[in-house]
């Protein structure tokens, strides 16, 4: 796992959680959208963190830090979990809104996750789909049997349905117009 690419989500977001599992040993890190485990360090803290990441005295004020005792109950945090099914990336994504979005192809259609929640990973990683208790789809890589992070979809809600939805019609039509042309 590339901590780096970690400590620059969390920058560019102006947000640090940091949540304590303390049945397990493992700090995860994360701004929201995505959490990641931190195995052998010491206990992190506003403070440590801001020194960790060289985040200036100055700045710190301009960052939400955020600690947790718990892990949020909606999202299953275990290397193992009934219900997960492997999937993986399709194609080579799309841009949407300034977004790098990577689709995957999960049992309710799609699940769009945007990128650069993808770039801490290493490459040797495996993408499951799991579902929150009301019935959201997310998303949890591993490496081997173990978690190496969970990353929640993108929402682009009808927008995004819409604007993909009008690139497949488009896609449809020049495919139909090409062998038209090649037939005469």
């Amino acid at each position: 796992m590339k901590i780096q690419k970690i400590q620059s989500l969390c920058k560019s977001a102006k947000r640090i959680t940091v949540i304590k599992d303390d049945e397990r040993y493992i700090q995860w890190l994360g701004e929201g959208s995505c959490f990641y485990p931190l195995f052998k360090l010491p206990r992190l803290s506003a403070e440590n963190i801001f020194a960790i990441f060289d985040i200036p005295e100055e700045k710190q004020g301009k960052i939400f830090f955020e600690e947790r005792d718990e892990l949020p109950r909606a999202v299953d945090f275990s290397d193992v979990s009934d219900g997960e099914t492997i999937i993986t990336p399709e194609g080579g994504g799309v841009i949407f809104e300034g977004r790098t979005l990577v689709i995957f192809k999960s049992s309710l259609g799609v699940i769009t996750v945007d990128k650069k929640y993808l770039a801490p990973f290493d490459d040797e990683v495996t993408y499951y789909e799991r579902k929150t208790a009301s019935g959201q789809p997310y998303i949890v890589a591993k490496e081997g049997m173990f978690i190496s992070g969970i990353v929640m979809p993108y929402n682009g809600g009808n927008k995004l349905g819409e604007w993909l939805s009008d690139i497949g019609e488009g896609i449809v039509i020049m495919a139909d117009n090409l062998e038209h042309n090649t037939q005469e």
